[in-house]
């Protein structure tokens, strides 16, 4: 299974209401993973890595594609979304 959806993916309403369901998904099963692992020990998928290294990794990688995400709709005008209130 690959990880990048396909652009026929991308043509349903649906599949992307499942693939962000998945996305999603995928945030509270590596939130729970930070709760079940030793952060002193290397992952086994991922030698000489500690987990909490990981986890950062992960929420910087993350951090880093949702701001491309804002970046890019702000360039075609469709950022801040209509139903924004500023909470500060």
């Amino acid at each position: 299974e690959t990880s990048w959806p396909t652009d026929e993916l991308m043509k349903n309403d649906e599949n992307w209401v499942a693939l962000v369901e998945k996305f999603e998904n995928g945030l509270i099963e590596a939130d729970s993973m930070t709760n079940s692992i030793d952060s002193l020990d290397d992952l086994p998928a991922w030698p000489k890595v500690p987990p909490f290294a990981a986890y950062l990794v992960f929420v910087q990688h993350n951090s880093y594609h949702i701001g491309e995400l804002v970046a890019t709709r702000q360039v075609l005008g469709l950022w801040p979304p209509p139903e924004y209130k500023e909470t500060f």
